[in-house]
């Protein structure tokens, strides 16, 4: 997937999650991104028919799991994202897989690397996490381009319990002004969105009927990282 195409669709998927884990997760690609990976998110929420038909594909042990939750309107509020090594997405390689679960840990999340692993297999890829060593020869288990939330079952999320996520990008954003503008940007339309908790680019840019491409030309002070705007922050549209 070309490069703007994957962050467009990672900043997408965000939006489909509950916030604080969307905010932790963001936090998570990012310092997968800055090793070099390019982490891709395949799924975020999906709805419970979508979930019935994995199971019975034997591709998930849940009938309903941390993909399907939703908030008390009905809206999507993910618990869980798949998010695939975007250079290898059909066999992510074990040191893209390894550092996804590193990063996740250290954030309070967690993936499903060890999930059916026997003991003697699970070990050593603990030994492996503990140490961070990413050429570790281990065996992987059942999903570990999964990552969730921790903290809370699958029943109780389902009625509407969320967790206490406490890692780097859950808290709410401080108001901040306006970033500089570089020199040779665009000059402003007269239109401008006024970043609120809760928006993000991909939001923005489908609300205002563009895509994010479009937006972040109109923007180019957020290209270094499309994925963290704050409130107070002005978005310029066309």
């Amino acid at each position: 997937m070309k490069e703007a195409a994957r962050l467009e669709r990672n900043t997408e998927r965000l939006t489909e999650c509950f916030s604080p884990f969307a905010g932790v997760l963001r936090t998570v690609l990012d310092e997968m991104e800055s090793q070099g990976f390019r982490p891709r998110i395949q799924h975020a929420w999906r709805s419970e028919a979508e979930q019935l038909d994995l199971f019975k594909a034997g591709k998930t042990h849940v009938k309903f799991g941390f993909h399907n939750t939703v908030n008390a309107g009905g809206g999507k509020e993910s618990l869980a994202c798949d998010v695939l090594d975007d250079d290898q997405p059909l066999n992510s390689r074990t040191n893209y897989l390894l550092a996804l679960s590193i990063a996740a840990r250290a954030h309070g999340l967690e993936t499903g690397i060890v999930w059916d692993l026997k003991a003697a297999d699970a070990a050593p890829v603990e030994a492996a996490l503990a140490a961070h060593n990413l050429g570790a020869p281990v065996r992987l288990g059942f999903d570990p381009t999964h990552v969730e939330v921790k903290g809370v079952s699958i029943a109780a999320a389902r009625n509407g319990t969320r967790p206490t996520i406490t890692g780097v990008g859950a808290g709410p954003a401080p108001v901040a002004s306006p970033p500089p503008v570089p020199a040779g940007a665009p000059p402003a339309s007269g239109h401008v969105h006024v970043v609120t908790s809760g928006d993000t680019l991909g939001r923005i840019a489908k609300d205002n009927g563009i895509t994010l491409a479009r937006l972040l030309e109109l923007n180019p002070e957020f290209k270094a990282n499309p994925n963290l705007i704050k409130p107070g922050q002005q978005v310029h549209l066309p």
